[in-house]
């Protein structure tokens, strides 16, 4: 296995490539905290900032004592491929902590047969949450899946791994993009409760509503 560096340079950091990358697994539940030993000041590692003798409990909330109090999760990550999006002013940007990376997911043998498998494989329009990638890029067949695109560290970028170049294959998830504010978009206006007549968005709604309309005919 290739030895992982420390940290990814920004100069490196470009997008378009595919990172090997950490993940939280946020949803886990319920919370595991790092409950300190009351002994823990005297440990020896108390002034190395390795300050972490204790216990792992698990509470159902953990957060209930209503104190503005710092308190040590225990989070597992795991190591996913992930396409950096976000622009080389902000990756290059030293002020600029993180990173915009989209998820990569594999698909398996057993999986192509599956309706929705094979609409992403068409790159089915409808599927305006996931987008295909060749295989030549990856060497497997996958996906992006869009709706998950989140903020990382740049620290949490492991490895890097291919690039993708293609003007075509941004321009799909850009239009992907586009849909899913287009949903939110039309879901706030569902909630919306001003007069038709006085909204500034009304036309640009219409407008979002008939290109969906055309997509799923």
């Amino acid at each position: 296995m290739a030895k992982l560096p420390y940290v990814i340079e920004a100069k490196d950091i470009i997008r378009g490539k595919i990172f090997r990358t950490a993940f939280p697994m946020l949803e886990e539940r319920p919370l595991s905290f790092l409950e300190n030993c009351p002994e823990h000041k005297k440990c020896k590692h108390f002034n190395t900032g390795q300050n972490y003798c204790g216990k792992i409990i698990e509470k159902p909330y953990g957060f209930d004592s209503g104190d503005d109090e710092v308190l040590l999760v225990v989070n597992r990550f795991k190591a996913r491929y992930a396409i950096v999006l976000s622009t080389h002013i902000l990756n290059q940007n030293p002020n600029w902590p993180n990173v915009i990376v989209v998820p990569i997911v594999g698909i398996h043998a057993d999986e192509l047969d599956k309706p929705r498998i094979k609409k992403i494989m068409k790159k089915d329009i409808t599927m305006f949450t996931a987008y295909y990638l060749d295989p030549t890029i990856t060497g497997m067949p996958c996906y992006i899946d869009l709706g998950k695109i989140r903020p990382v560290p740049k620290n949490w970028l492991l490895q890097e791994k291919w690039t993708v170049s293609d003007k075509e294959v941004f321009n799909g998830i850009s239009e992907r993009i586009g849909l899913l504010l287009a949903q939110k978009k039309l879901a706030d206006c569902d909630k919306c409760k001003k007069p038709c007549e006085k909204c500034s968005l009304r036309d640009e709604v219409e407008q979002l509503k008939k290109q969906l309309e055309q997509i799923g005919a």
